[in-house]
């Protein structure tokens, strides 16, 4: 089965609307941008647009190219305290860390969880939150009624952002966990998996010949090749998957809405 991601995403926007409207105050997101990076400047305006869409207050704090990591330490430090939930648009200039900047967001109010107390919070199981590719993952399962426990569950890729903290919370959940990364033999690996999630950045690595029928495959691996966005699984294995999650209109469009979740509980919690 093929997962309509913006669907999916639609549906879950009007939900957190819902739950948005029944409180007193709606929750306020600032998000920090810094260039004019065409790709950043599309996604920050997605995710504008969607939180408006759930009701959700944006402001965009835009700076120069230019702008020196002092003055940009010092412009954080002053508007993150004006949120419910803050965003540092990725990436940041070359001249600046940007680890140092996503760790000035205190763990109150990281929705993205990427900053270093986010991350030790969560693999400590010491937060409710998920990473929002995670939040994806986990919705989409839950969605379908699908329980990890006892599942063969393999993971391409061992990144920040999906292989690792995908490993993490699989094995949470009580599934048998492979993790393939470079020069690991995937399609072994693969043969026998009833869960495969990819996030690799590979174009088709993952070929319906080394998938077994009924497998659920996750695919949070983007890349461009030829001008189009690509996943890391062939288009042709959804023929032998129980759910498949297209690149695009995948995972993607879902991302956002895991961010604004991610908002909700933390406004609950601060209020």
């Amino acid at each position: 089965m093929l997962f309509d991601g913006k669907k999916f995403a639609e549906e879950l926007t009007q939900e957190l609307r819902r739950e948005v409207t029944a409180r007193e105050r709606a929750p306020r997101l600032g998000v920090c941008m810094v260039g004019d990076n065409l790709v950043s400047k599309r996604y920050v305006g997605l995710k504008k647009k969607m939180a408006e869409r759930a009701g959700i207050d944006v402001v965009v704090h835009h700076f120069p190219e230019d702008i020196t990591p002092e003055e940009l330490e010092k412009n954080i430090k002053e508007t993150v305290a004006l949120y419910d939930g803050y965003i540092i648009q990725l990436p940041l200039p070359v001249h600046i860390d940007t680890s140092a900047m996503l760790d000035l967001i205190p763990i109150e109010k990281d929705v993205d969880m990427l900053s270093s107390s986010s991350m030790r919070a969560y693999y400590a199981d010491a937060t409710n939150l998920l990473p929002p590719v995670i939040g994806v993952f986990a919705e989409i399962l839950a969605r379908h009624a699908i329980d990890v426990r006892g599942k063969q569950v393999v993971v391409v890729g061992y990144g920040k952002l999906v292989g690792k903290p995908a490993e993490h919370w699989f094995k949470k959940e009580g599934a048998d966990v492979t993790v393939i990364d470079k020069g690991d033999d995937l399609l072994s690996a693969a043969k026998g998996a009833d869960i495969i999630a990819l996030g690799v950045g590979s174009p088709s690595l993952l070929k319906p010949d080394m998938i077994k029928e009924g497998v659920v495959i996750l695919d949070a691996g983007t890349s461009e090749d030829g001008g189009a966005l690509k996943g890391d699984a062939d288009p042709a294995c959804a023929e032998k998957a129980s759910l498949f999650t297209p690149v695009p209109g995948g995972i993607g469009p879902m991302t956002v809405v895991m961010l604004l979740k991610n908002l909700l509980i933390l406004s609950d919690h601060g209020s």
